[in-house]
C-alpha cells in the first residue's frame, strides 16, 4: 500500500492492515452476496465475466463513479477516502433497514 494511502487511512482513524490486490475470479463472484464496484466500467467488467451476477453487482456510490485518486495528491486521496467511508456507511445502513423490514 502506498505510504500516502496509509497516512490517509490513519487520518480517518481507519486501521492500516496488510493488503494485496487480487484478480476477481468466477468463484469469488459466485460466493459473494453483494459486489460493490467503484465505477460503472468496473461493474460492466464483472458482468462481462459473470452475467448472472447482475442482481448482486452495483456501484458503491449510486450517484456516480468513484475515480481512482492515486497520483492526484493527498487532498484528492483524502476526499476519495471520505466518500468511500460515507458510501460504506450508507450501504451498511441500507442492509440493516432491509434486515428489519
Amino acid at each position: 500500500m502506498p505510504k500516502e494511502a496509509e497516512i490517509t487511512l490513519r487520518s480517518l482513524g481507519a486501521p492500516v492492515l496488510p493488503h494485496a490486490a487480487r484478480a476477481l475470479t468466477n468463484e469469488m463472484v459466485r460466493q459473494a452476496e453483494k459486489i460493490y464496484c467503484m465505477t460503472e466500467s468496473q461493474r460492466d467488467a464483472v458482468l462481462q465475466m459473470v452475467p448472472s451476477a447482475e442482481l448482486k453487482t452495483e456501484c458503491l456510490d449510486p450517484s456516480g463513479d468513484i475515480e481512482d485518486p492515486m497520483g492526484k495528491g493527498s487532498e484528492a486521496l483524502l476526499n476519495c477516502a471520505r466518500r468511500i467511508q460515507a458510501m460504506i456507511r450508507f450501504r451498511f445502513d441500507a442492509i440493516e433497514l432491509e434486515a428489519h423490514a
